[in-house]
């Protein structure tokens, strides 16, 4: 018995989602025919999930599906984002069909795109290329898939998104574009500063920030031009700044792991172990009265430096808690030094040590961390401190032996009012704003603000800042905060 070859001369197919008719599936010439029947089935894109009488054969076009029982045969087609696409066909034992669905020629499979934005006459973008559009508009003949939409606005963040695409409906984008004056990211990858990997922060004059840098240097932005001061064009020993100031009188003061450097206006003069009094050339942090100059090291204590001589204070000749002195700050006739086991305040040749065991007169002492509590101090070290408008005082915490840190500010007498584990388990800088507000860096929460009620945090996943972790913070003579941040670069923040 000769093979029976039957040839489809018309195809009626229906789409399930309008239930309307289109002619999309094909049959071709005939061609050398398998043993027992079979359908040849391709589309354009391919990828088309085949499903016969309902049913997935798990195959995708293009591919071809044997053995199939006679008769009258539902073949869909489904795809992603693509309308599914249906065609009856009536087959004996013996035939074979190519069928073939183009779906970037059937219109019926288009979309649309409704694109808008606030503002809007936003620039559209569409997969890198610009349309000539702007926003509102409506764009039609959208073939189903996935298109990187990006929209530009002058004083505006760019926005990008990635957008599917769906047959027949129309797909919505409505952006919220963030203005670009409220926030701003200095890196590498948008301007001219050399590392996204900040220490510090000083503002000389108002406006212009010198920024320490933890592998590039010694960093000047006039909001115009970056300058740079590194161990190949300047006397600074090390490329790892640890902290930068300015003192009363103009001289910007720069901390290094190999001593601290002295600018005057365009004099430069080192200060070491080998030349100096210093005692340790791992200088962590700086402050000025507007007589001395008094250093927190590393290993060597609290140093203090009245322009001629170098007097030293050590856990060995002083109530000091620790050699390890994180921060140091002048305000008015106190001394304040944060080390890694408490927080030391000199007036004159006074003395006290506030830790976790005394900073509290509610809650009895315990070992840190073993019941979170309301007042005290969240362990003992200590990383930053600040005095708000009020003359109080508010200290970061960082982690220590597992226990996290936090933030505490004086209430009165010896009580102080813990926010455990607030704005992260680490602070390390704080500001304080005209209107008392302050302002936190921290580990992982970005940048903080308290006014004394709530907290509110603008991170990574809810505002335009570049990192969560911030390292310094300073605001400068217009309310901004400059923030220097690891792995951001440098941040400014407008908003109140």
């Amino acid at each position: 018995m000769m093979k029976k070859i039957v040839f489809i001369i018309s195809i009626i197919f229906y789409f399930t989602v309008f239930n309307g008719c289109e002619k999309d599936l094909s049959v071709s010439p005939e061609e050398v025919l398998p043993k027992k029947n079979a359908m040849i089935i391709s589309s354009n894109p391919s990828g088309a999930k085949i499903y016969i009488n309902n049913k997935n054969t798990g195959q995708v076009t293009p591919d071809t599906v044997f053995w199939i029982n006679p008769g009258d045969v539902l073949l869909t087609l489904k795809k992603e984002l693509f309308k599914d696409s249906s065609l009856t066909v009536t087959l004996t034992e013996d035939d074979t069909v190519k069928l073939f669905l183009d779906y970037t020629t059937n219109k019926t499979m288009l979309g649309k795109l409704r694109l808008d934005s606030n503002p809007r006459g936003a620039q559209i973008f569409i997969n890198d290329s610009a349309i000539n559009k702007i926003t509102p508009v409506t764009l039609e003949g959208f073939l189903p898939g996935y298109y990187r939409i990006k929209l530009k606005l002058s004083e505006h963040w760019d926005d990008e998104k990635l957008v599917g695409v769906r047959s027949v409906v129309t797909t919505y984008v409505d952006q919220q574009m963030t203005d670009s004056l409220v926030w701003a990211n200095f890196t590498t990858s948008r301007v001219n500063i050399p590392s996204n990997y900040l220490s510090s922060i000083a503002i000389e004059n108002g406006y212009i920030k010198w920024i320490g840098s933890l592998d590039a240097g010694l960093i000047r932005f006039d909001d115009k031009t970056w300058t740079v001061y590194d161990i190949s064009n300047s006397i600074i020993p090390d490329n790892t700044i640890n902290s930068v100031g300015i003192d009363d009188f103009g001289n910007l003061w720069v901390c290094t792991n190999y001593g601290v450097v002295k600018k005057s206006g365009d004099n430069w003069t080192l200060y070491n172990t080998q030349n100096s009094g210093l005692p340790d050339n791992k200088i962590l942090s700086v402050t000025f009265d507007g007589v001395s100059t008094c250093f927190g090291t590393m290993n060597k204590g609290l140093v203090k430096y009245d322009g001629s001589n170098w007097t030293q204070y050590t856990t060995e000749n002083s109530p000091l808690p620790s050699n390890q002195v994180n921060m140091v700050l002048f305000h008015d006739i106190n001394l304040w030094a944060c080390t890694n086991n408490g927080l030391a305040k000199i007036t004159d040749t006074t003395w006290k040590i506030i830790n976790y065991s005394n900073s509290s007169n509610i809650v009895s002492a315990n070992t840190p961390g073993t019941t979170p509590r309301s007042f005290g101090f969240p362990n003992n070290n200590c990383k930053t401190i600040t005095i708000d408008r009020y003359g109080k005082p508010w200290v970061g915490f960082g982690n220590q032996a597992g226990v996290p840190g936090g933030s505490a500010s004086l209430r009165f007498a010896n009580l102080w009012r813990t926010y455990n584990e607030k704005p992260s388990n680490e602070v390390f800088s704080i500001a304080v704003d005209l209107d008392n507000i302050k302002w936190f860096g921290s580990s992982y929460n970005g940048l903080s603000k308290f006014d004394g009620t709530t907290w509110t945090h603008y991170n990574m996943s809810n505002s335009k800042i570049a990192t969560d972790r911030i390292y310094g913070i300073i605001i400068d003579s217009n309310g901004n905060k400059w923030m220097a941040s690891f792995g951001g670069g440098l941040i400014k923040y407008k908003g109140n």
